[in-house]
Formats: C-alpha cells, structure tokens, sequence
C-alpha cells in the first residue's frame, strides 16, 4: 500500500512539471507575440510621423513657392507700371 502511493505522488508531480513547461513556453510565446505587435505598432507609428512630416515639407516648399512667385508678380507688375509711366 504505502509503495503504491509513493509512485502515484511521483508521477503526479512529473505531470505537473511538464504542464508547468508548457505554461512556461505558452507565456513566452505570447510575451514574443506582444513584443512583436508592440514593434510593429512602433514601426507604424514611425511611418505616419515620417509621412506627416514629408506632407508638412511638401506644404511648407509649396507656400514658399507660392509666395516667392507672387512676390515676383508683385515686382514684375510694379515695374511695368513705371514703365508706363515714364513712357
């Protein structure tokens, strides 16, 4: 009798480990699995702001553009006035 339950308690404990293995390899699966949603949301992240940052640019190089050929209108359009005027 007490032979018989030494041998269960053994291979219940054997069991427990192995499943505590598993858990232990479930937990760092999915801990990697976290850590990799986590980059690529970081890496998203980075795209968008590096997108935004490009549109911002783009705008930025456009109103200059704009104001630099207005500015050039403005002198073009105040010249031929005094051309026309001295004439």
């Amino acid at each position: 009798m007490y032979i018989t339950t030494t041998t269960t308690t053994t291979t219940t404990t054997t069991t427990t480990i192995i499943i505590h293995h598993h858990h232990i390899i479930i937990i760092i699966i999915i801990i990697i699995i976290i850590i990799i949603i986590i980059i690529i949301i970081i890496i998203i992240i980075i795209i968008i702001i590096i997108i935004i940052i490009i549109i911002i640019i783009i705008i930025i190089i456009i109103i200059i553009i704009i104001i630099i050929i207005i500015i050039i209108i403005i002198i073009i359009i105040f010249y031929l006035k005094r051309l026309l005027v001295h004439y």
